[in-house]
């Protein structure tokens, strides 16, 4: 089964911050991410956004990709 992607821009939409706080926010979980890339249409893998949830568990940060997760789909990690 793939996995559903969800785009920089998404997350940044969610998280009501620009591009460049959303990549570091997510350079947190994945050293990966690219903090000065500017691509808003970059696929983030589902995993990345919940570790990301995870680590800012109980702040707002975490509660705002709580709900985009569960609005885009499952909040397992294997699904």
């Amino acid at each position: 089964m793939l996995e559903r992607t969800l785009t920089i821009g998404e997350i940044a939409t969610a998280l009501e911050c620009d591009e460049r706080t959303a990549r570091k926010y997510l350079h947190e979980v994945d050293t990966a991410i690219s903090i000065d890339a500017q691509d808003s249409d970059e696929k983030m893998k589902r995993r990345t956004v919940i570790d990301l949830a995870a680590a800012h568990a109980g702040d707002e940060v975490g509660k705002r990709l709580i709900r985009l997760l569960g609005r885009t789909g499952s909040l397992d990690r294997g699904k």
